[in-house]
């Protein structure tokens, strides 16, 4: 049978499947890695979110049904089908927790060795341990021998070592449904990727990174804020808030439809007041029939919530505010015309442009762009690694196709 239509089962570990569980939408990529730092993208496939609300985990029959469709459509696409995977994790209970770690080296020779560095970043661990909570990432940012800080204390002598990292931990209940969720997929999950810093690996370029930069992430129901400096993230934060929200206000405040409101705010919405004529109208259809209104009308709608939003957000950074000279927005509801003028004229920042992100001449759009950052996040922290098949794997697969 043709092998488009049939795709081969691949157990080639240079082939992955970064999977993107979002509130509206599941989104496969599945690339190759072709070298050290390359890869090919080979398929894409999406589906419609089921089983998931809110962020958590409602029918996960559902939910694997979901995923199935979209790996599938990338399987097509790509004509094999991989095994390895790697995959984001639902927004809720997902938490950010800033620790910092102490360690005594007992050591008679005092000098720093990578266990000692493992034992404090494991008492860390240890120390922010949340009830029904699992830990996803560990991110150390900074460490400091005797009262000075270094940048990698290995081979250095001292009695005292400190580090300062921040945890990221998820629901455990969710955790344990993904894995399950992947196994009766019949794949092998070689790591969960929070969204921020899959996103950082595709949006930000790692001289933004040591800079200083937020990226906000607006999805269907949520906005993710991941805050960058020094090279490493630093701080995270979810508000239940996202572009559907802001679908529903306009639906309540102008009685109609949820697929009308969305319309009206794709076509007609703008979050920047100062772009809507006081006299400019447009034609709406409520549930009572087709009415005239005022366009500002409905960008008031839309610039209350955004409003809203950005005070929560400007609360939640507090005194790191300057820390983040810039800002990439991203996610479907980052696409809101007048979001960025906004942001830019009242925070005074430097909007970033996403075509000058280090990946942009690869994907186009939005849609894979965490499905795409898991796999090189993974690939940085060697979750997943290329390897350079010999000759007889060179031979087997030229006659597998």
């Amino acid at each position: 049978m043709d092998n488009w239509l049939t795709p081969n089962t691949r157990h080639d570990e240079n082939i992955v499947m970064g999977i993107d569980i979002g509130s509206t939408k599941v989104s496969v990529m599945i690339c190759e890695l072709t070298g050290t730092d390359e890869f090919e993208i080979l398929g894409i496939g999406t589906s419609v979110t089921s089983g998931l609300s809110k962020g958590q985990i409602m029918a996960l029959p559902e939910l694997v049904k979901t995923i199935e469709r979209a790996i599938k459509r990338a399987q097509l696409s790509a004509g094999i089908n991989p095994v390895y995977c790697v995959i984001n994790c639902p927004q809720h209970g997902v938490t950010y927790q800033r620790e910092r770690g102490e360690a005594t080296i007992q050591a008679d020779s005092r000098v720093i060795k990578e266990k000692d560095i493992q034992g404090l970043l494991k008492k860390t661990k240890e120390a922010a341990a949340l009830p029904n909570k699992t830990v996803l990432h560990l991110l150390a940012s900074s460490y400091s021998l005797d009262g000075t800080p270094v940048i990698n204390p290995v081979g250095r002598i001292g009695s005292f070592l400190e580090s300062e990292a921040l945890i990221v931990q998820g629901e455990t209940q969710t955790v344990k449904q993904l894995i399950a969720c992947i196994k009766t997929l019949d794949c092998q999950l070689k790591g969960i990727v929070i969204d921020g810093l899959a996103l950082g690996e595709i949006v930000l370029t790692q001289q933004n990174r040591e800079k200083g930069a937020l990226i906000i992430d607006i999805g269907g129901q949520f906005t993710k804020l991941n805050g960058f400096y020094d090279g490493h993230l630093q701080w995270g934060h979810v508000f239940p808030i996202g572009g559907a929200t802001i679908t529903k206000d306009i639906a309540q405040c102008l009685k109609v439809t949820i697929p009308e409101a969305e319309r009206l705010k794709i076509i007609y919405g703008d979050a920047c007041l100062a772009n809507c004529s006081p006299t400019e109208t447009i034609q709406i259809v409520t549930h009572q029939g087709k009415q005239t209104i005022k366009r500002r009308y409905l960008c008031q709608i839309i610039e209350a919530r955004i409003d809203e939003l950005l005070k929560l957000i400007r609360k939640e950074i507090g005194d790191m505010f300057p820390t983040f000279t810039d800002v990439q927005i991203t996610g479907g509801g980052g696409l809101l015309n007048g979001l960025k003028q906004v942001i830019s004229q009242r925070w005074d920042k430097q909007i970033l442009d996403r075509k000058n992100g280090p990946y942009q001449h690869k994907v186009n759009g939005i849609t894979y762009d965490t499905a795409l950052g898991a796999i090189l996040y993974a690939r940085k922290k060697e979750a997943i690694g290329y390897f350079k098949p010999n000759k007889s794997q060179i031979i087997q697969q030229f006659f597998k196709f």
